[in-house]
């Protein structure tokens, strides 16, 4: 396994040869702290466990609000991320939706510049440089300039990795999500390219069910990526255990830890994203002692390193 390679740490300043590494969420100690500011730098609220990426292409980030927080954002406003009260890097940040329901709101934003001192400033210019001079295969998502820093910020802290089951009563695809999260207990937003038919399948099912996961599951949820533009297809192609969900009868991923049954209320497209919005209709916790996959950038993983920071890597 190519984990520590000391020829790309001279020459890229990274240890790391995968971009993202996967981790078990709930054994990530020491993780960023991510406060939401005003326009003047004023702390408007600590959304380190609420704080969603939701988009990359632009960066989105969606953040749920207490009504006295929610009245607080204006236009602009930046996302900090910091570590024993030093600053480590930030977003600067453009409201461009929101909405308040019943005491609570979401407001989403788009980064417009992000900063970061994950790695050296030299490190930084030298793999943007590198970035620049990269073939770019046809169909893939190009990250130019300082937008490519921005999604490095954007998994700064660990995003979970779910699993989404989406069937039309008799085939079904099974493929990896990590733009998404709740908006609240009983709505739930994930993003998907507009491109792909993963989220074509969605909106003609008009549901799904997203089920976290076993860390332990990282290969296949990795492997399972390409679905993203696959057909459905029969049950016996994918890793489905054997349970069904309690409402719409569909199967669960193998390794599922919980799940969520949703129905689709609407859609929204921001970028190359498209948001599907849920009702969420029912859900259950499988297992209590798995730790939840999720993966962080490999900037965020030399950060650690440096500081001495012990992590469990999983190596794909």
């Amino acid at each position: 396994m190519d984990l520590i390679n000391p020829v790309r740490k001279f020459v890229l300043g990274v240890h790391y040869s995968q971009e993202y590494l996967c981790v078990e969420k709930e054994s990530f100690q020491h993780a960023f702290k991510t406060m939401l500011l005003d326009e003047d730098k004023g702390l408007i609220a600590d959304v380190s466990e609420k704080h969603l990426l939701l988009g990359y292409k632009p960066v989105l980030i969606g953040i749920p609000l207490d009504e006295t927080a929610y009245l607080a954002v204006k236009e602009k406003g930046t996302l900090l991320f910091t570590y024993q009260g030093k600053k480590i890097a930030e977003l600067e940040l453009e409201k461009i939706f929101s909405k308040s329901t019943n005491g609570s709101a979401f407001v989403l934003f788009q980064s417009l510049n992000g900063k970061h001192q994950l790695i050296s400033k030299f490190y930084q210019r030298l793999n943007n440089f590198r970035e620049r001079l990269r073939r770019k295969k046809e169909g893939n998502i190009f990250l130019e300039k300082n937008l490519y820093d921005q999604v490095r910020i954007g998994y700064a802290v660990p995003r979970t990795i779910s699993m989404v089951t989406v069937s039309d009563g008799e085939k079904f695809n099974l493929f990896p999500t990590d733009l998404h999260g709740s908006i609240n207990q009983d709505y739930y937003v994930d993003s998907l390219r507009i491109d792909g038919n993963a989220g074509k399948q969605v909106e003609s099912a008009g549901r799904m069910i997203i089920s976290e996961v076993d860390a332990q599951f990282f290969r296949e949820a990795y492997s399972l990526g390409k679905n993203h533009m696959a057909d459905l297809q029969l049950p016996v192609q994918f890793p489905f255990s054997d349970i069904h969900s309690e409402k719409f009868n569909l199967l669960i991923p193998q390794h599922a830890i919980s799940y969520r049954e949703l129905e689709l209320e609407r859609t929204k497209d921001f970028g190359i994203h498209r948001f599907y919005f849920f009702n969420v209709i029912h859900q259950k916790k499988i297992k209590t002692e798995s730790l939840t996959l999720a993966h962080v950038h490999r900037y965020v993983a030399e950060w650690r390193r440096k500081n001495g920071i012990d992590t469990n890597y999983l190596i794909r």
